[in-house]
């Protein structure tokens, strides 16, 4: 059967989702014709199987065809980053910047491995350099914005949030960390409620806005409007165990009352 023929055939396969088929017969194309396109559609089919483990295997064995294509190194370090092994996403990501120096989002991807791995300061630097190349990464903007916030830098981190809706009105992460700084280091209830609406209203379905929200209704003495916010933080979580602790704490404050 010639590579045509094989085509055809994964593609029949392709369409009726017949994927474990699918798998064999790329294997055994790419095992005989040691051809990157069969490989690729190992890959793609493992991909849809949730094997991640493999399909990074399947990576490497095209890397040795094409040690040069950058893309391989993209994905095999985006694999390792979802599989949890950050060191070994690392090593990936810095290849990558190898190739390709001038971009923002490489610099992006490789300054959040290293804040996973918790080294702030160098993760901080390649947050810069991301920004340094292209200054409207809201990416960028926000997760240096949650690394100065870690690091107590909360007037900085203010301006990395407020610098990101600057770009991107309907970035929901950035209100959700304003309002947490205007409650917490300011003590500013007030905003701290209109940034966490303006969080919920962007991301509904995240139930942390609602949890934050309840702590600034808490810190305001508003126990009504806490216990009804917490109460959809669980209906859209209901393992969220802060919220939880949260809402028999203030139920049974306003009970003794």
């Amino acid at each position: 059967m010639d590579k045509n023929e094989i085509f055809k055939e994964l593609t029949e396969y392709k369409n009726n989702k017949q994927y474990k088929k699918l798998l064999k017969c790329a294997k055994e194309a790419a095992e005989t014709f040691n051809d990157n396109c069969f490989y690729n559609e190992m890959y793609n089919c493992l991909i849809i199987l949730n094997k991640k483990t493999t399909a990074v295997k399947i990576l490497k064995k095209m890397l040795i065809n094409e040690p040069n294509k950058v893309s391989l190194y993209k994905k095999i370090a985006y694999l390792y980053y979802q599989l949890g092994k950050y060191k070994k996403a690392l090593e990936y990501y810095t290849k990558v910047l190898v190739y390709e120096p001038l971009s923002s989002e490489n610099y992006f991807n490789t300054a959040s491995i290293y804040h996973y791995l918790k080294e702030l300061n160098i993760a901080l630097i390649h947050y810069d350099a991301s920004l340094k190349l292209n200054p409207k990464n809201i990416n960028s903007l926000n997760n240096k914005g949650i690394l100065l916030y870690e690091l107590g830098k909360w007037e900085n981190a203010l301006c990395c949030f407020k610098e990101a809706i600057n770009y991107s009105k309907n970035h929901p992460e950035a209100y959700h960390h304003i309002g947490k700084i205007y409650r917490e280091f300011q003590a500013d209830y007030e905003l701290s409620e209109l940034y966490l609406k303006k969080a919920i209203l962007l991301d509904p379905k995240y139930s942390d806005n609602y949890y934050q929200l309840a702590i600034t209704y808490e810190k305001n003495s508003k126990h009504k409007e806490a216990i009804s916010t917490l109460e959809k933080c669980l209906e859209i979580n209901s393992k969220h165990k802060n919220a939880k602790l949260l809402l028999e704490k203030i139920k049974s404050s306003v009970k003794g009352n």
